[in-house]
């Protein structure tokens, strides 16, 4: 099987609780004994939805078709998994506990929200990094005082501070399985409008002690700072746990996307178009189609195709939005106060002159 064949394979798989056109298709193929299961272990594994592949497997009752000693491997890594969820469910009830005390009210984003609202049949079946949470601008200063006091400490707490940035650095706690991210925006400048924290607000769900994004801003958090915030829009790097997040939040309700910035709206509505692909969803994800989308489309399965000349074009697009990033910080440092602070201290810092030289950090 080639990568584009395992990927699209896989994307059916993770849809087979609920579609039964994709779940005939993946009898199908299994039956068909034509399944390369070592390039589905390494790219659901690159993925991190090897979790959730086997339980959509197991949910179709379509284990007894796998190699026993695969069926064996997802189970243990699945049962992994899902002990540790649940302690980063505990950690983020002892997070949410805290800064509820300290009159904060966090909004759990991404995975853990999604663990936490209970949008997966299984908790085991979602891999999770770290514990994401956003926090009004106002009390943004005061969560990380609180945080840092409960003995939270940022990974890398000798690089040089962007207050600018959409999150607080990483941080970690000694007995504590996840690392936290404190956010005090969902897009950086100069998209925060699209998704601020006013309007995500006013919309909001509550359960179980917990606030969480609405459905709609769930499917654009998922989406829109892979293109804005890590800048993978040419190289189209859409990875198949957001595929699956974003397939599952979309079963809930018909949710069409509508955003005033048409340029932003285009990125997205491609973006959104080959998640449908990948999945062969027919239903639930609306898309536009539209030449730009079709486009879009060839260019990211010549992509998954390992096509060398469309690698060298979004390889050199994605280079031009990197170069673009760093004048964008000398440019609003004129203007932000937070974006001068960060310029003037990173002058001064060896280690940049460092990274230029070459030299590695710890020489």
């Amino acid at each position: 099987m080639t990568y584009k064949e395992t990927l699209f394979f896989i994307g059916k798989c993770l849809t087979i609780t609920h579609e039964n056109h994709n779940k005939i298709l993946v009898e199908d193929d299994i039956k068909s004994g034509n399944i390369d299961w070592d390039a589905v272990v390494k790219v659901s594994t690159g993925h991190f939805v090897f979790p959730a592949l086997y339980c959509n497997l197991r949910r179709a009752n379509f284990l007894h078709y796998l190699p026993q000693d695969l069926v064996l491997y997802m189970k243990h890594i699945t049962d992994l998994n899902r002990e540790r969820n649940q302690e980063i469910i505990e950690q983020a009830k002892e997070i949410n506990e805290l800064l509820l005390a300290n009159n904060i009210t966090p909004i759990f984003l991404k995975g853990t929200g999604n663990l936490l609202e209970g949008l997966y049949e299984d908790i085991g079946e979602r891999m999770l990094g770290d514990i994401d949470f956003i926090v009004s601008r106002d009390e943004y200063k005061k969560t990380i005082n609180i945080i840092r006091r409960d003995e939270y400490k940022p990974i890398k707490d000798t690089d040089t501070e962007r207050k600018y940035h959409w999150h607080y650095k990483r941080s970690v706690k000694e007995g504590r399985i996840a690392a936290i991210e404190v956010h005090n925006k969902i897009l950086k400048k100069p998209h925060e409008s699209i998704l601020n924290f006013k309007d995500i607000t006013d919309d909001l769900i509550y359960k179980s002690g917990f606030y969480f994004l609405s459905n709609k801003n769930k499917i654009l958090n998922a989406i829109l700072p892979k293109i804005i915030n890590d800048n993978l829009y040419h190289s189209k790097a859409i990875d198949l746990r957001t595929v699956y997040d974003v397939f599952l939040i979309a079963k809930k309700g018909n949710y069409s996307i509508i955003l005033q910035n048409k340029k932003i709206l285009k990125k997205f509505n491609n973006f959104y178009g080959c998640i449908k692909m990948i999945l062969n969803n027919e239903n639930d994800l609306i898309v536009i189609d539209n030449r730009d989308l079709s486009k879009f489309k060839i260019s990211y399965l010549k992509i998954l195709e390992n096509s060398k000349k469309e690698r060298v074009i979004s390889n050199f697009k994605d280079y031009l939005v990197r170069i673009k990033k760093k004048f964008d910080i000398v440019t609003y440092s004129f203007s932000d106060k937070e974006y001068r602070d960060f310029a003037i201290k990173r002058i001064f810092q060896i280690s940049l002159y460092k990274k230029l030289l070459g030299i590695k950090p710890n020489s």
